[in-house]
């Protein structure tokens, strides 16, 4: 027997897959495998873990760690990392602290890159003793789950399957043992592999006989898939390769030029211990891509976008209200000042009230939560309108037009927002100001 990375096969508790990538460079992935004696009551089961390593052979570096997660039913999904004793016993408890929690669903590690850059395929990792059956239809969910998140024609889905599945019967009734799937999707349509450590064997795609209980595996599974080919690892084994029927979009590419003058967040809102902490990067956030929607397909498309979010997280804000305050039903116009006063307040902005009328409030800001920079991009003004409004047509069930007289974000010194109900205007005369509609009951 070899004892090459490439033909070694199970033996001694090590084994190793090899495999070949697009970018020219050679893989292999080595693991190593650890028994667990784990005491569950009074039922002592052996449980088994493994770690991977995926090695670049034109730079000689492993890919950066990554902790090896197991699933249950006896599927075991790896890590890019080599693990020594110590490492492996982490793993294990990893797993059992997994185990004891109940926690279903484990996300297999997907191989990108060396560490010193050397490109890797894509690839998705999966170990399986397949002499336990009842491990089977976990692999295959998960697999198929995989597929099903990423593939962009689901109608094939459903073949995938089968094809999964009757690779694996195959590898159970004729390798019994540990088996190796792998998927790389490095093209359109992935690439399904299945190794094994059986006896190995020629791949012949032929219908066998009617009366046949069995031997349609492979034939059925070369007419569902776009390519289908075997070969015979040298240390013993097989490994059987297709094509599956399924496309993922290709993704598009999109390399804006940076901006370098007018763009947020400003340096000097820079951490002292280093970067940019979360409030002004959720500020840069909303106003760069308020003012790229405005530049990119103009201020009507930014403000209908704004509106929205305005809309939504203005029922919130409402929600909230009630629920601190424990009012019920419609609101009276001093309710909806103070509701107003307060939300606005609560994102450090500085609004008070000026007049309550029976059907008009007016309110003034001296503070935008947006600061100064909200300058660059007036289409915002329209989150204050559209909650304000939202608001006052749902809360007190009658039609709401908002006007903004004065605004920080174009110039002004402060904000002056004047909110009136059911106001007073001839049929099909347009409202002077943002209308919104009161609820249909």
């Amino acid at each position: 027997m070899k004892n090459t990375p490439r033909d070694r096969c199970l033996d001694a508790g090590d084994a190793g897959v090899h495999i070949v990538g697009n970018s020219g460079h050679r893989h292999v992935h080595h693991r190593t495998v650890e028994c667990h004696q784990e005491l569950r009551g009074s039922k002592r089961r052996q449980d088994t873990t493994r770690s991977c390593c995926l090695r670049c052979r034109s730079c000689s570096h492993a890919a950066p760690p990554a902790t090896a997660t197991v699933g249950g039913g006896g599927v075991t999904r790896c890590g890019s990392s080599r693990f020594g004793k110590s490492q492996i016993r982490e793993v294990v408890d990893h797993w059992l602290r997994q185990r004891a929690a109940r926690q279903d669903g484990v996300e297999a590690h997907e191989k990108q890159l060396c560490t010193d850059g050397h490109a890797v395929e894509a690839l998705m990792d999966w170990v399986v003793d397949t002499s336990g059956r009842e491990n089977l239809p976990a692999l295959r969910k998960e697999v198929v789950a995989y597929l099903r998140r990423h593939a962009d024609d689901s109608a094939n889905i459903e073949s995938c399957e089968l094809v999964i599945s009757e690779l694996l019967t195959n590898v159970a009734r004729h390798a019994s043992g540990p088996a190796w799937v792998t998927i790389d999707w490095s093209a359109r349509q992935p690439t399904l592999r299945v190794a094994d450590v059986g006896s190995g064997f020629d791949l012949h795609i032929e219908m066998p006989p009617h009366d046949s209980i069995g031997g349609r595996g492979l034939f059925i599974v070369n007419h569902l898939v776009p390519k289908l080919e075997s070969f015979r690892r040298a240390a013993g084994g097989s490994v059987v390769t297709v094509t599956l029927p399924v496309h993922r979009s290709p993704a598009v590419s999109i390399d804006p030029p940076r901006r370098r003058t007018a763009v947020l967040p400003s340096i000097d809102e820079a951490d002292p211990a280093g970067g940019f902490g979360k409030e002004p990067f959720l500020r840069a956030l909303v106003v760069q891509l308020a003012h790229t929607v405005t530049e990119q397909q103009g201020p009507d498309a930014a403000e209908r976008a704004v509106a929205q979010v305005g809309a939504d997280v203005g029922g919130q804000m409402e929600l909230e209200y009630r629920l601190a305050t424990g009012v019920a039903g419609q609101l009276s116009v001093e309710q909806l000042a103070h509701c107003f006063v307060r939300l606005k307040n609560a994102i450090n902005a500085g609004f008070f009230v000026v007049e309550v009328r029976d059907d008009v409030i007016v309110l003034e800001n001296a503070r935008c939560p947006f600061g100064d920079v909200v300058r660059m991009a007036p289409a915002l003004c329209r989150m204050t309108s559209s909650v304000f409004g939202g608001i006052a047509a749902r809360a007190a069930r009658r039609e709401a037009v908002v006007r903004l007289e004065e605004r920080i974000a174009v110039g002004d010194t402060r904000c002056r927002v004047i909110i009136e109900l059911d106001p007073t205007r001839a049929p099909g005369e347009p409202a002077n100001g943002h209308l919104y509609s009161a609820p249909v009951t």
